[in-house]
């Protein structure tokens, strides 16, 4: 089996970051697209790639239709690639459900490089089982962000770290704006996946908000309980500015 050529479908700037410097550690050749129609126009022009990590939540053609057309129309040996939902949900019911729609793995975000790796040579490298593990620093924070999965996917590179923390900081007020307007406006598939693509970078740093960003995206999506949007919305914006704050004091310390 070749090594893993990675077709990426991923529409977040934020998790390009995060997916680029994993890649890059585990050595990896990949190409990232933004949209599920670039990732079918890819696929017919590109034989080479063997695995695609694929969002559900993406643009134009979303994640289970492009596999959808992937499985029915394409030809060998593009037909029966290796696909892998990315998704922050993992329970058994979702995971059986993305299996019939004919994903054949699942990766759950936040992951760590570990994570990364063996999911992608599970399914690209079945034979190959020198994984190697990465330590993981375990020291837990009383404060708004937690950052253990940060470092440990940072290696304790602080320039990637900081380039992390300043695009979210960079990102995070107007995404808030985006936010508030669509609630406002009650734009309920425009604020489901907001909600689902903001949760995954709040989420990163253990912002505890990724859970009110949860709950507002299944709202939205489902069209019940839009009365509380207002509610959750206070304390996503309160706790993702005090996380603002802790970041750049994080942020100072590192470079001192």
């Amino acid at each position: 089996m070749n090594e893993p050529h990675i077709l990426i479908a991923e529409d977040s700037e934020f998790n390009h970051i995060i997916l680029q410097h994993s890649l890059k550690e585990l050595g990896y050749s990949f190409t990232i697209v933004v949209d599920g129609e670039q990732v079918l126009e890819k696929l017919k022009t590109d034989k080479s790639f063997n695995i695609v990590l694929m969002d559900l939540k993406l643009p134009i053609i979303d994640g289970i239709k492009a596999t959808a057309i992937i499985r029915e129309t394409f030809e060998e040996p593009q037909k029966n690639i290796k696909i892998l939902a990315m998704t922050a949900f993992s329970d058994t019911g979702m995971v059986e459900e993305l299996k019939k729609k004919g994903f054949d793995d699942f990766l759950k975000k936040p992951f760590t490089i570990t994570e990364l790796k063996t999911i992608i040579e599970k399914n690209v490298l079945p034979n190959k089982n020198n994984i190697s593990e990465i330590q993981e620093k375990t020291e837990k924070q009383e404060s708004i962000i937690q950052l253990e999965y940060m470092q440990s996917l940072s290696g304790g590179d602080i320039h990637f770290e900081n380039d992390l923390i300043q695009t979210y900081i960079d990102l995070c007020p107007s995404t808030l704006q985006r936010l508030r307007t669509l609630i406002e406006n009650q734009m309920l598939e425009e604020l489901g996946n907001e909600a689902h693509k903001f949760a995954s970078q709040t989420r990163f740093f253990g912002i505890a908000a990724s859970k009110e960003l949860e709950i507002i995206e299944k709202s939205a999506f489902s069209n019940t309980n839009t009365e509380q949007f207002h509610t959750l919305f206070s304390k996503i914006e309160t706790m993702c500015f005090a996380a603002i704050k802790e970041l750049e004091e994080y942020k100072e310390q590192s470079i001192r």
